[in-house]
């Protein structure tokens, strides 16, 4: 695994210690952020998300061994339990607000409104680690904030709930329906981090980029080569141009890293739903292009979030990659053929909140050799900026600089 990059650090950095809960300069509202989102992986059952990135997140103080409640009847009671919390430290008002989920962008103040409130919680998380109806308080408090990089990363921490089987939705706590409430609010939201971790955490694309006009992409023509490189776009990324013959990543790799990259219109794309069977079948389509492409050795794929995900199954139905490069790439139970890769590296940013939001994991701890970019938290897309890749000579550092 590499160093971190030398020169200045790009974006927020970590605020380390408790009062950094209650400030507003900008490495403390990520923190923040990715405290939340780090506590709702922990409640949700899903803490192999953190598998890799523990180091990470124990140094945002985030307690590693926070119970979660297993059944509602514990989770109703913590939640309950972190009211009783909110009142004795004054914060009762926010109790009564949850009953009206946000209903727009009036107010976007980054000042907080319960930075006292904040600090004392988190402070009482760090000393009892095993004490949810803490974790719960202190997820109130940020998702009652107008800030709406702390109120949807809150809320989507709360949205780690399905209704009971048989129950009726009016029987789940108010916070946790507005929980969901604001996060269904959030995937629009004129703030590209914002709608990115609401889109994230309910898994659909906005409404806008799903009305997006996009242009007819056809399969691929019959055609002959002997050696290609390719670039495949991540989740909701379809309408992007970063990626396709003319964009901005795909000319840079054709003039700086791999002059063979595909560069013609029908190169290949799928669907960028956020649904397991879309990256199935998009593994599918990509082993019926590269046929139709006449087989060619595969030299370099540089494959973006989901898109690493359609790469990596593809070589289960046979696909060959000589190298294959994942940019900021979630790590699931993909059915993946290592035979078929030559060497497979990865790039991406330190407690990448988009995946967070996504509870999935991002850190691959075997068969890939991961690097990262000197940056917490966002953004996502900071893998495939080609101003990056000069200023830190990343086709160097992954060795595909021959």
């Amino acid at each position: 695994m590499s160093e971190p990059s030398a020169g200045e650090p790009l974006g927020p950095r970590p605020r380390i210690g408790t009062e950094s809960a209650g400030l507003a300069d900008d490495d403390s509202r990520y923190t923040n952020a990715a405290r939340a989102l780090a506590l709702g992986v922990m409640l949700s059952g899903r803490r192999d998300a953190l598998e890799g990135i523990g180091a990470d997140i124990a140094s945002l103080g985030v307690p590693s061994d926070l119970r979660r409640p297993t059944t509602w009847g514990e989770r109703s009671e913590a939640i309950q339990e972190s009211g009783d919390v909110l009142r004795q430290l004054n914060a009762g008002e926010l109790i009564e607000s949850e009953r009206v989920p946000r209903r727009g962008p009036a107010d976007r103040s980054v000042e907080p409104r319960f930075a006292d409130q904040r600090v004392q919680v988190w402070s009482l998380l760090s000393q009892n680690s095993q004490s949810v109806p803490y974790a719960y308080a202190w997820l109130r408090l940020l998702m009652a904030e107008h800030d709406p990089l702390l109120s949807a990363s809150a809320s989507s921490a709360l949205s780690h709930w399905r209704r009971p089987a048989k129950e009726s939705e009016s029987n789940v706590p108010v916070t946790l329906r507005t929980a969901k409430s604001n996060v269904d609010l959030f995937v629009d939201d004129s703030d590209t981090l914002v709608n990115e971790i609401a889109q994230a955490t309910v898994g659909a694309p906005s409404a806008n980029a799903a009305n997006r006009e996009t242009k007819l992409r056809r399969l691929a023509k019959k055609g002959e080569y002997d050696e290609l490189s390719l670039l495949i776009h991540g989740t909701h990324a379809f309408t992007g141009r970063w990626w396709f013959p003319g964009g901005d990543f795909h000319s840079f790799v054709q003039n700086n890293v791999r002059s063979n990259v595909y560069d013609q219109a029908d190169t290949f794309w799928w669907s960028g739903r956020y649904k397991a069977k879309d990256r199935k079948f998009g593994a599918e389509r990509l082993v019926g292009w590269h046929a139709a492409k006449g087989s060619p050795e595969m030299d370099t794929v540089l494959a973006h979030s989901y898109g690493g995900a359609v790469a990596l199954q593809a070589t289960a139905l046979g696909l060959k990659i000589k190298n294959l490069v994942l940019l900021s790439a979630p790590v699931d139970n993909y059915e993946v053929e290592w035979r078929n890769i030559g060497r497979a590296v990865s790039l991406r940013i330190h407690c990448d909140l988009v995946l967070l939001a996504a509870r999935t994991k991002q850190c691959f701890t075997a068969n890939v050799d991961e690097n990262w970019i000197d940056s917490w938290f966002v953004s996502h897309s900071m893998s495939h900026d080609p101003g990056l890749w000069i200023d830190d000579e990343w086709a160097a550092v992954l060795g595909l600089d021959n």
